[in-house]
């Protein structure tokens, strides 16, 4: 398919005696090739530890190319059920990270898909050995305050931070409670990192925001709650005023309409 531009040259200087007229017509045939999409290079075999222990965060990483220049994603097959799967990226490199939650043996492997949903074959698998963890666990320290804003306006999207440190310095991740009954979850952070997340209050009114921090098996406690005051955007009333005026003038120049004809017809 395409945009195609054809120029020619005819010559209309004829005759024909007898004739008031004459018809003329062409036929054009054209043929093009049709492409043919690739699929990605099976993965290169995957980067990472080969030892670790149950609870604990491992990465891992790999290459691949596609031939037509596609964006790529990967998929990683843990080996024990679960997958994770990389944002479209125009990268050949891809780094995952997980948390085997028993010991044991797994075969990890990869699989690049292009953004026109072919697919490579499986990497060869990754043999990873995972202990027993060497600790009792331990939950997570209860987290500081979320850092962010004090005031805002409704309808603004606004960005809050929370930190908690754990025992075993297991990887975390963070619930946050806006107060208004939504919560976010957020990915798994490495121990010692803190976590971000945003939210929009759609109404008026004053919130508690709090935020917990989980491991692979335990939760902290909530933090203190940190008092968000939320007021209406300005905009936002300016706007509702505006259509507010639209209806009215709508609904009067309907009334006026009905008595100019109902005088047209007495």
């Amino acid at each position: 398919s395409g945009l195609f531009q054809v120029a020619m040259d005819m010559n209309y200087n004829c005759s024909y005696p007898g004739l008031g007229y004459a018809f003329y017509w062409m036929t054009l045939d054209m043929s093009y090739g049709s492409s043919q999409n690739s699929a990605p290079q099976t993965p290169a075999p995957l980067k990472g530890p080969t030892q670790g222990s149950a609870a604990k965060l491992l990465s891992y990483t790999t290459t691949s190319k596609d031939e037509d220049g596609d964006q790529l994603y990967f998929t990683f097959d843990w080996g024990d059920g679960a997958s994770t799967k990389t944002p479209l990226s125009a990268s050949s490199m891809a780094m995952a990270n997980h948390i085997w939650k028993r010991k044991g043996t797994y075969q990890v492997k990869a699989m690049a898909t292009d953004s026109n949903g072919d697919s490579s074959g499986w990497s060869e698998p990754f043999s990873v050995s995972i202990g027993g963890s060497s600790t009792v666990n331990s939950p997570p320290n209860k987290p500081s305050t979320p850092a962010g804003i004090s005031n805002g306006l409704a309808g603004m999207s606004y960005a809050f931070i929370g930190y908690a440190t754990d025992p075993n310095r297991d990887a975390l991740f963070y619930t946050f409670d806006w107060g208004d009954g939504q919560t976010t979850n957020t990915d798994l952070r490495t121990a010692g990192l803190s976590a971000r997340a945003s939210h929009a209050w759609p109404e008026a009114g004053v919130y508690s925001v709090r935020v917990k921090a989980t491991d692979s098996s335990a939760e902290s406690p909530w933090s203190a709650a940190k008092r968000v005051t939320i007021k209406k955007d300005p905009s936002q009333r300016v706007s509702q005023l505006m259509e507010k005026l639209s209806q009215e003038l709508s609904r009067k120049r309907a009334d006026l309409l009905r008595s100019a004809k109902g005088l047209a017809e007495a």
